[in-house]
């Protein structure tokens, strides 16, 4: 009955509109990771530093200041930065270390976790492509487009966008509309011209039809709300191939 409910609300509506450029999400929707680990990106910055801060004492303050700032950015749609934290920590916990914030942050990324691309990323990209359907990725991080866009670098897929859009370099998340308004407007693009896609229904869904743009919900992990309209829901990106061709392109 789950399944059927779902089905009828992901037909809607009949016809695609046609996009002249899909704007993703990016977690869990182009790439994913199996854990996150706050004792390694930390571990891995006093051994840059050289400090003998308190790793324990620090992980527990750290997680302190997450607690309180993610309830508040869901609340009011607004970031609190990586670097910011990472600045707090140094001054609180006497962290002199050699590396800029931008480094600090890249070295606590790619040491707190292990990141690979999602099954039919790369296929999806170049179908894209080769319907000139231009890419952009719009991302709910405290973590900065430079170090969103090294990740990439590193798994083949970053020519495949004109651009990254993290919340950690404009202020605003995603559902606020600003963040999508300020994609459309690097393209060149009113909302009926361009898609969004991504798993998250508050973020994603909400925020790409709050934003007036046709929207693709990716195997969320959640349902979506049964009276929404103007979406498609899919669970493998090869269906996307399929919305296309509805669209007539």
């Amino acid at each position: 009955m789950a399944d059927a409910a779902r089905a009828h609300r992901a037909a809607r509506p009949s016809r695609p509109p046609r996009p002249l450029a899909v704007i993703f999400d990016l977690w869990n929707t182009l790439i994913e990771a199996d854990d996150f680990s706050p004792f390694k990106g930390n571990k891995r910055l006093l051994e840059a530093a050289g400090s003998d801060a308190p790793l324990d004492a620090l992980l527990a303050y750290e997680a302190g200041i997450l607690r309180d700032t993610e309830r508040r950015e869901d609340e009011c749609h607004l970031e609190y930065t990586r670097q910011s934290l990472q600045r707090l920590l140094n001054d609180r916990f006497g962290i002199r270390s050699p590396l800029s914030l931008a480094e600090q942050e890249w070295e606590y990324w790619s040491s707190s976790m292990s990141i690979r691309l999602i099954d039919g990323v790369s296929v999806m990209l170049d179908d894209l492509a080769r319907r000139s359907i231009r890419r952009a990725v719009i991302s709910n991080s405290s973590f900065t487009a430079d170090t969103i866009q090294r990740t990439l670098v590193d798994l083949g897929v970053a020519d495949r966008f004109e651009f990254i859009i993290s919340s950690a370099d404009y202020g605003v998340r995603k559902p606020h509309p600003a963040i999508f308004e300020a994609a459309l407007a690097r393209l060149g693009l009113e909302p009926g011209e361009a898609w969004f896609a991504g798993d998250n229904v508050e973020y994603d869904l909400k925020g790409g039809l709050g934003a007036g743009m046709f929207t693709v919900l990716f195997r969320p992990p959640v349902d979506e709300p049964p009276d929404f309209d103007g979406y498609r829901r899919i669970e493998r990106w090869n269906e996307l191939a399929t919305l296309l061709d509805q669209a007539g392109l």
